[in-house]
């Protein structure tokens, strides 16, 4: 049990002598020296994760309509999801039509477009879910087939002409 004691009060003599005391130089010069040492190898990381890379590539200009069954379509947006399964969306307005700024390349797209409530505030709780300005099916870009291929010019268009039925949503009986 003596022997204990003595080997930890070595310890704490050997961690004594080690370290130098706080706001005196010698501490000062081993934080530099310790700071110095560990900041050069994040910047080194920090400039080759970030490389030389190509940028943002330039956008291109894509404007059009979304029409559901002849009608066009108030509310919503479009998904434009490309060959790298990056996303860009644009809203539909009122009037039915969207302008965004794509980069050339192809994009499978969704239209969704759910209705709004014409209630407000806690009234609208009350409200059965209203069905959706299109069908459902539409709003995956992996499943609508939906697509576009947009040119390196700013000239490009889209006008989509959706068809299909609605499917009536079944209320649940309480």
């Amino acid at each position: 049990m003596a022997q204990f004691a003595i080997n930890t009060a070595k310890a704490n003599s050997y961690q004594k002598a080690s370290l130098p005391a706080i706001g005196s130089q010698e501490y000062a010069l081993r934080c530099r020296h310790c700071v110095g040492h560990s900041v050069l190898p994040c910047l080194l990381l920090v400039v080759v994760f970030t490389g030389c890379g190509e940028g943002t590539p330039q956008a291109y200009n894509l404007q059009g309509t979304v029409s559901y069954n002849g009608k066009e379509v108030p509310t919503g947006s479009i998904i434009f999801l490309s060959n790298e399964l990056k996303r860009n969306t644009a809203e539909i307005g009122s009037d039915g039509s969207f302008q965004t700024e794509l980069p050339a390349g192809e994009y499978q797209i969704g239209v969704f477009a759910p209705r709004k409530s014409s209630k407000e505030g806690i009234d609208a709780f009350d409200e059965a879910p209203l069905p959706p300005h299109v069908p459902a099916y539409f709003g995956q870009p992996e499943k609508s087939g939906l697509s576009v291929t947009i040119e390196e010019h700013n000239e490009n268009t889209l006008d989509l002409t959706l068809t299909g039925e609605l499917k009536k949503r079944r209320r649940r009986r309480r």
